[in-house]
């Protein structure tokens, strides 16, 4: 007679066959599909295609503008199958041939600039998109579909129409806490793409380092840094390096708070002048830069201009949050400030300081990136990025300001992984309950953070999966595709061939 625990554990075994046929349908591959972040609509048809080493790359047409992502993509490819394929050759070959093709499609175009269409049948393979992000896009599930079968080098016959549900899909790296070395940020930036993440926030100063080599301002690397530093020429390798993929860096240097390695090198910028050193210990800090003195705001215009130099991305993030500075109620100036404001305080002095930074952003043609703390004052264009929970989007929507989300819990990757979390994770949704459909419309996307604090380089894999897999699904699939268990099976599959390329999971609680 069976016993309770047993019968239990059969029908899990049901179930997650299940899942594995749910995800795969009539699949002429061995292996189901492991295919994360799931398509919006996947119909399987008769028939397959095999790669082989005749097999071609065609970009159509010739556009020079594909030609990264087809080295990508190939670079990928070769990892898994160990098949090196031609990019270019005849543009009229229809047999053997993997077509990147760029074509008007109104009915994508309404999908967004990243939408596609991706066709594998008996004789060819095209991916067609309106976009260069959409045709990259295919082409990351293309190259996860046929890793899905025994040799990554067989396909099944199918046709995929895919989207994004947010446009900002990203993974918050900080270097400043714990250097990473340009290898593994590449590293980073390779599994981003994989799994159609598109936005790299670099958290580059805080109060433990300053990042950025500055030829304006050379103290800021040589005493901020503290040893450890980009240069400028290593940052826009960096960029290019992301562009490829699909994915843009947006630097962060965090203003007017967790500011102790630049005020190490610029004492003179705090209100009271004292000389600190860069700090070896984590914790919020109380050195911040001064609202009350214009120098501050001659040097950060002349910051900001030498960074929007390095950073093409439309929006830089300028920090502002936990600024808890300790000199800035007994400065002259600043008390001044304050008779002006509704709120005599600190919180007073951070939003004038905000708005006067702002200015250097606007003229620029950049737009300002803030933390929560500022939501009920975001500065003119500013985007808000909600960390502490998920209530003040409301505040920022409701003022026509667009959110990025990335709640403590359960979106902060250097937080340990409890037996919960995965699942927590997963089932995250980043529009909270009660906004208008206006207000749905300014909440872009989300990010899962790595801060430093805690993850150093060699831990930055094992706390980045398998929850970062998780929050691409979030953010690129629609909501009502979600299913965990489906998602089980099909992130054990992209496991194993991340693992195969480099990449190490973290053990999660819930699996032991």
């Amino acid at each position: 007679m069976m016993t309770e625990k047993r019968i239990g554990t059969i029908f899990l075994v049901l179930g997650l066959a299940l899942s594995l046929l749910q995800s795969s349908g009539n699949c002429d591959c061995k292996k189901p599909l492991g295919l994360i972040p799931r398509p919006a609509s996947l119909t399987l048809n008769s028939g397959s295609f095999r790669l082989n080493s005749d097999t071609a790359i065609a970009l159509a047409p010739a556009a020079a503008e594909l030609q990264s992502g087809a080295e990508v993509f190939r670079n990928f490819f070769r990892q898994s199958s160990q098949l090196e394929l031609a990019i270019g050759g005849d543009q009229g070959r229809t047999q053997n041939v993997v077509i990147f093709e760029l074509a008007p499609n109104p009915e994508l175009e309404k999908l967004g600039a990243e939408a596609y269409v991706l066709e594998i049948g008996q004789d060819r393979i095209k991916i067609s998109a309106p976009t260069r992000k959409g045709v990259f896009n295919g082409a990351m599930t293309l190259l996860q579909v046929l890793e899905s079968s025994e040799d990554s080098r067989s396909a099944p016959g199918l046709k995929i129409i895919d989207y994004p549900r947010f446009e900002h899909r990203g993974l918050l790296l900080d270097p400043a806490r714990h250097f990473l070395g340009v290898a593994m940020v590449k590293q980073a930036l390779d599994a981003m793409a994989r799994v159609k993440m598109n936005v790299l926030h670099f958290h580059l100063a805080d109060d433990q380092g300053w990042r950025i080599e500055s030829k304006v301002f050379p103290k800021l690397h040589e005493v901020g840094g503290a040893g450890s530093y980009y240069t400028q020429d290593q940052l826009k390798d960096l960029v290019a390096y992301a562009a490829a993929r699909n994915i843009t860096i947006e630097p962060e240097i965090d203003l007017p708070g967790h500011n102790t390695a630049l005020l190490a090198a610029y004492p003179e910028l705090s209100c009271s002048g004292e000389k600190v050193e860069v700090s070896k210990i984590i914790g919020i800090h109380r050195n911040a830069l001064c609202p009350g003195k214009e120098q501050v705001y001659d040097f950060l215009d002349k910051l900001v201009t030498e960074i929007a130099g390095i950073f093409p991305s439309t929006y830089i993030h300028a920090g502002g949050d936990e600024v808890m500075a300790k000199d800035w109620q007994d400065f002259g100036p600043n008390q001044e400030l304050l008779k002006t404001f509704a709120q005599k305080d600190n919180h007073g002095l951070q939003c004038y300081f905000q708005d006067r930074l702002n200015q250097s952003f606007l003229k620029l043609g950049r737009r300002m990136i803030v933390w929560d703390e500022l939501a009920d004052c975001p500065p003119e264009g500013a985007m808000v990025q909600a960390w502490r929970s998920i209530g003040p989007v409301k505040a920022a929507t409701s003022s026509g300001h667009p959110v990025v989300v990335s709640t403590v819990e359960p979106w902060y990757l250097d937080y340990p992984d409890w037996p919960w979390q995965l699942r927590r994770v997963y089932q995250f949704e980043p529009v909270p309950a009660g906004l208008t459909p206006a207000e749905e419309k300014l909440v872009m996307g989300g990010e899962g953070c790595l801060w430093g604090e805690r993850a150093p380089e060699e831990k930055i894999m094992v706390k980045l999966f398998p929850r970062l897999l998780a929050i691409s699904e979030v953010l690129w699939s629609p909501k009502e595709s979600r299913d965990f268990r489906n998602f089980k099976a099909r992130e054990k599959m992209v496991r194993k061939t991340l693992e195969e390329q480099g990449a190490r999971f973290g053990v999660l609680l819930s699996e032991l």
